[in-house]
Formats: structure tokens, sequence, C-alpha cells
């Protein structure tokens, strides 16, 4: 498991072994869904992008997470993810 302190540290490439991965993500706080309404923090699917700072070394602070069996996508800054399981 992937907890909040130790994704902070993580780099690009940390992030593309999980990209396209199916995971469980848990988000500190809800979100909700559009196609739904439906409120969560807890959340199946694949990160399908990653946002990367401006300044040099360009570490990751955003992704795009697609939710399973849906159209879904949460846009969201990686400070704001509680954990990941894989």
């Amino acid at each position: 498991m992937i907890n909040s302190q130790t994704i902070e540290s993580y780099k690009t490439s940390d992030f593309e072994k999980i990209m396209n991965s199916t995971i469980k993500i848990t988000f500190k706080k809800p979100f909700k869904i559009k196609s739904t309404e439906e409120i969560g923090n807890v959340f199946i699917g694949q990160i399908v992008s990653l946002g990367l700072s401006a300044n040099s070394p360009h570490l990751p602070v955003s992704i795009d997470f697609l939710i399973e069996n849906s159209d879904d996508k949460i846009s969201t800054n990686i400070f704001q993810i509680d954990s990941i399981e894989i």
C-alpha cells in the first residue's frame, strides 16, 4: 500500500509502474461522481495521466483517475490522496 506520506516522494517512474493497472484509491475528501451523482472517497480504476510540476525536476503533482466501469474521470492533486492499493 502506498500512503499519503510516501506518495509525496514518488517520481514519474514510480507512477509509470502503476499507470493503466487497476488500483484502489482512497482520497482524503469525498468526490461527487458526475454520471451517478454518488459521493465517495474510495474508488477502483486506473491512473491514466500525470500532471508534472513546471520546474525541474518535474515531479508529479496531479493525476487523472478513470473510475472502473465508467467514463468518469477524477482530476486531483496528489496531496489529496490518502492511499493507493495495487
